[in-house]
């Protein structure tokens, strides 16, 4: 149905260590050395021991070989985060992902302030109530000045928390979730019109409430100018916006394209089989719009195997 949510699947995990299972105990609130020995990747997800389980691991020396670390669903909460910043042993950290975790604007200003963390370059803060005090604790770091990944989406992020990410600068940033803030029209036409990320490859806007009115605002941004990737989905983009799309120059290195739960037709199919301004378009999702079988018909006739639906 057009317009319906998407479901959110679970990304894959390179190590998991006591994850909840239905009748399960409860997975021990500690972490061991024995745990860590050798390990570059740890996932913890899914426990209800964030805060024990941070402070535990953030006491080990052996933490210091991590590279990667998912802490996601785990209630870590501020105090959890603040565990983590504080340590001395996490100074290898690359990766950071603390979805769903409870994580509000201070915890959110302890990790982004940390000196413990020199070279954490991604960091996923989706599904916490970082808001726009969190957005505009992370604007102006150096954190943030390095960053190449950063995914704030639902995070309660409204125009105001976009206006703070804006004013600073992301110089390394390729990768950008925004998904399911809901700060509209005004929230784009800001992050379009004063985002300073020259290397910006990936963007996701899924579920902000957005019409056709904001694809003007995206199609015509220069700091989308490098996109390779842009994800819509969710949103309230019929064709008319999709055409509009469809002649956006300024997005002409786009590679994939996710438009799905969108509202546009088969003649917004139409037109993004035929535009020619995408020209090194390959991929298209039109899951859950109201394009029929003709329209994905000929979208394929242009895209072949790079159509995903009607």
């Amino acid at each position: 149905m057009p317009g319906a949510r998407r479901a959110r699947g679970p990304l894959a995990l390179a190590v998991v260590l006591g994850a909840a299972t239905a009748g399960a105990d409860p997975a021990p609130p500690t972490v061991s050395a024995a745990d860590l020995a050798g390990k570059t990747e740890l996932a913890l997800r899914d426990r209800g021991d964030g805060v024990a389980l941070a402070r535990a691991l953030a006491a080990l020396p052996e933490a210091a070989s991590l590279v990667t670390l998912d802490l996601g669903n785990t209630k870590l909460g501020d105090d959890g985060a603040r565990a983590l910043a504080e340590s001395p042993h996490l100074c290898a950290l690359e990766s950071l992902r603390l979805d769903g975790d409870g994580i509000g604007p201070a915890g959110v200003r302890a990790l982004f302030s940390s000196r413990h963390l020199p070279r954490l370059v991604a960091i996923d803060l989706s599904g916490n109530p970082v808001g726009d005090a969190g957005a505009k604790a992370i604007a102006g770091t150096a954190m943030a000045a390095r960053l190449r990944s950063l995914k704030l989406g639902f995070a309660q992020i409204d125009a105001a928390g976009v206006r703070a990410l804006t004013a600073t600068r992301f110089d390394q940033l390729v990768e950008l979730s925004l998904a399911d803030n809901q700060f509209g029209l005004t929230g784009v036409r800001q992050l379009a019109a004063a985002a300073r990320m020259p290397k910006l490859a990936t963007l996701v806007l899924d579920g902000n409430n957005l019409d056709d009115a904001a694809i003007p605002a995206i199609a015509g941004a220069r700091p989308f100018g490098h996109l390779a990737s842009l994800s819509l989905a969710s949103n309230r983009i019929a064709s008319r916006g999709v055409t509009a799309l469809a002649g956006a120059r300024g997005l002409a290195g786009l590679v994939a394209l996710d438009l799905s739960y969108n509202s546009f037709d088969d003649d917004g199919a139409a037109a993004l089989a035929a535009g020619k301004a995408l020209a090194h378009l390959e991929r298209v999702n039109i899951t859950g719009s109201s394009v029929t079988d003709a329209g994905g018909a000929a979208l394929r006739a242009r895209f072949g195997a790079g159509v995903t639906g009607p």
